[in-house]
């Protein structure tokens, strides 16, 4: 599935997501009508390891209830950083942790979801190319 993103809020992964080490996140936001991601919102408060990045759901529920209010935006998704050559989603390792597990507990707690956007990316910070 090919993901429909503004040109701005590429530019703000690249500069946040993609910039950093690997394992930092953002959440994704638009319209579910058409999945366009408008906005872009950095986790800053996440905890990140060598491996893993776990989202600060406490800032990230904040963050979506204040968007939805505002500007009508929804979650559409997460982009995140995994270390080089590791171009998949992890697995589920209980409790809602890895990025599978992570996802099952969202689609349980938004059973109205039809689909979750989920791009990784590669840190420039690691050396090479964003991609």
């Amino acid at each position: 599935m090919k993901i429909k993103i503004l040109t701005s809020v590429f530019n703000e992964i690249v500069a946040t997501v993609g910039a950093k080490k690997a394992e930092t996140g953002a959440i994704l936001l638009g319209d579910r009508k058409d999945y366009v991601v408008q906005k872009m919102i950095f986790d800053p408060f996440g905890s990140t390891s060598a491996a893993a990045y776990d989202p600060d759901t406490e800032f990230i529920n904040k963050v979506i209830k204040h968007e939805w209010d505002k500007n009508n935006y929804a979650l559409l998704g997460f982009v995140h950083s995994h270390p080089r050559g590791y171009n998949r989603l992890s697995g589920d390792y209980g409790n809602n942790t890895g990025d599978v597990g992570y996802l099952k507990a969202i689609f349980k707690a938004i059973p109205s979801l039809d689909k979750f956007l989920v791009p990784i990316v590669f840190s420039t910070y690691d050396g090479g190319d964003l991609n």
